[in-house]
């Protein structure tokens, strides 16, 4: 999504919060710009990332509880006065909140390992050819991957890169998109533990989009739409 409003030459500030924080954790905003993050924390919220690397926010925006149910209220902020967000992140050296998935949003291997895709969906997601990514792998004995190109990039790399005489379905069916991928794939599987590697993917040329349903309005992945419809090369996988 943000290839694209920088591509239109829009300026997208994308920033991080939730209604019980009043709302706002972290911010980008001009001259303090991250790519893929959700900006510096607030003035005077605390951020810290909990050792399953969970988002815990601390502060004044943060509410006293919820109204009239103190077991709810206690279950989200602890006695220190933490509220545990549910999401997972990081932060890094110059202070950039970056969101890596949901607590909830594991599954488990039939091998009984559990994977977190989030994370690894969006290192993938750093290719500029690479626009979305599912990873796959609930009840399987090893983890797949499908990659959707970013087709919004598309003519300004292949130009960038001198195959503007190729159509699209060409450029991503020539030999260097196939060794970029398989580059990216390997990069990415060095750092996950050998029960979270990718073994097999495939980048398909099909778009993705909210009119045909695979994403939502807030140009996220519907999983169960995008396995129901790649049944067909999910199957070949295993």
């Amino acid at each position: 999504m943000e290839n694209f409003f920088t591509n239109i030459g829009f300026n997208l500030y994308q920033g991080y919060g939730l209604t019980e924080s009043s709302p706002v954790i972290a911010v980008n905003y001009p001259g303090n710009v991250r790519y893929r993050s959700v900006g510096k924390i607030f003035p005077g919220v605390e951020v810290k990332i909990a050792s399953d690397n969970e988002i815990l926010a601390k502060g004044p925006n943060i509410m006293i509880g919820y109204h009239n149910n103190k077991q709810a209220t206690d279950e989200v902020i602890n006695e220190d006065g933490w509220l545990h967000t549910g999401d997972l992140g990081s932060l890094d050296a110059d202070g950039y909140l970056t969101i890596t998935g949901r607590k909830k949003e594991v599954f488990k291997t039939s091998n009984g390992k559990y994977v977190s895709p989030v994370p690894i969906e969006q290192k993938l997601c750093k290719s500029p050819l690479i626009d979305m990514v599912a990873i796959i792998g609930e009840n399987h004995r090893f983890v797949t991957c499908l990659l959707f190109p970013d087709y919004e990039n598309l003519d300004t790399l292949r130009e960038h890169r001198g195959y503007g005489d190729m159509s699209n379905s060409e450029f991503l069916n020539s030999n260097e998109v196939y060794l970029e991928v398989k580059a990216t794939v390997d990069a990415v599987n060095s750092h996950l533990s050998s029960w979270e590697t990718i073994k097999k993917y495939k980048l398909v040329k099909h778009p993705i989009t909210i009119e045909t349903g695979e994403l939502t309005p807030t140009m996220k992945l519907r999983r169960h739409v995008v396995e129901e419809k790649f049944k067909h090369i999910i199957d070949e996988f295993y």
